[in-house]
Formats: structure tokens, C-alpha cells, sequence
């Protein structure tokens, strides 16, 4: 199927690699540690969108008093954190590791 292509794109989050748990995880230890919540159906409604739109939406639901952007980067970091233990490749994986060396890829 992909040998009539000249090069394969993907979109690793959620493609490639299942990350949505490990956002998950590091949403609530970042809101945790200010006392705050979230509701996962909420949050996976946001899903796409800028981490500090989310952060802003977070910190409104709970009337808080929080920089969205400083809130997003704490998000940020602890995702970065946590990743290499916690992200697992999704079937897809198959097709890079198959093609890899063989077609360019972004």
C-alpha cells in the first residue's frame, strides 16, 4: 500500500504513540498540587487545542487565580517527565518501523 508513495507524514500523538494517559496523568498532578480538578470528558473535548487554552479553561471552571501559560508549561514539563515511561506505540508503529530507511519521513 505505501510503496506508491515518495515519503509518509504522521501525526505521532495519538497516531503513533498513545500519549492521551500521560496527559491525563500529568493534568492531574499539575492541579493537584493547586487544589484544582477537571472533568475528563471536558478535557477530552479540548483535546487539539493549545495547552494554555486548556489551562484557561481549567482555571476558570475551578475560579481560580492562575497564569494559564505558567499553568500550561508546568503541564508541559510534567508530561516531558513521564513520557519515556509511560507512552506506548500505538499499531501504526509497524508502518514506520517497516518503511523507515526506505521512504522519508516527517
Amino acid at each position: 500500500m505505501y510503496e506508491r508513495y515518495d515519503g509518509l507524514i504522521f501525526d505521532m500523538d495519538g497516531t503513533i504513540l498513545d500519549t492521551e494517559p500521560t496527559h491525563r496523568q500529568a493534568w492531574r498532578d499539575v492541579l493537584g498540587r493547586y487544589g484544582m480538578q477537571f472533568d475528563e470528558q471536558a478535557m477530552v473535548a479540548l483535546n487539539g487545542s493549545p495547552t494554555w487554552r486548556i489551562a484557561q479553561a481549567v482555571i476558570e471552571l475551578n475560579q481560580a487565580n492562575l497564569d494559564p501559560h505558567e499553568l500550561a508549561r508546568e503541564k508541559t514539563a510534567a508530561v516531558q517527565a513521564m513520557l519515556l515511561d509511560t507512552v506506548r506505540p500505538l499499531p501504526l508503529i509497524d508502518v514506520v518501523k517497516a518503511w523507515h530507511g526506505r521512504r522519508p519521513m516527517a
